[in-house]
């Protein structure tokens, strides 16, 4: 009986993971890599971050997380301000000690929204 409440518990996060990040249209302003990774950043995909991460051949993971920013916020900070738990997970765990981002529990209201938000996404590069 005690598997019931917990399945439920479990059941009900993922869908609101999927809601949160659901909730916000990104759209590159280039077509370069670095746009690309913010662009998967913020919305949640995690193996394609990786994979385009992958791609980038100007140093190592810590390098690119720790220097890239996008719309003028760290990578890591991108990912935690839309949702995208995944993707800032992975990418916090890249992150410097000092640029870590500590996460905070924040109740919005992602029901009212009818159509996602569009969100414009550059390096600035």
């Amino acid at each position: 009986m005690t598997y019931l409440p917990i399945a439920v518990t479990v059941a009900a996060a993922l869908i609101t993971t999927n809601v949160a990040a659901a909730k916000y249209q990104f759209v590159a302003m280039d077509n370069t890599l670095e746009t690309q990774l913010c662009v998967y950043a913020g919305a949640n995909k995690k193996s394609a971050f990786k994979s385009t991460l992958r791609k980038l051949h100007y140093g190592t993971k810590y390098r690119v997380v720790n220097n890239l920013h996008c719309n003028d916020v760290s990578l890591a900070k991108f990912a935690y301000q839309y949702g995208a738990e995944d993707t800032f997970n992975y990418i916090n765990r890249y992150t410097y000690p000092s640029k870590k981002v500590n996460p905070k529990v924040i109740i919005r209201d992602i029901a009212k929204l009818d159509k996602p938000i569009v969100i414009h996404v550059s390096t600035g590069n």
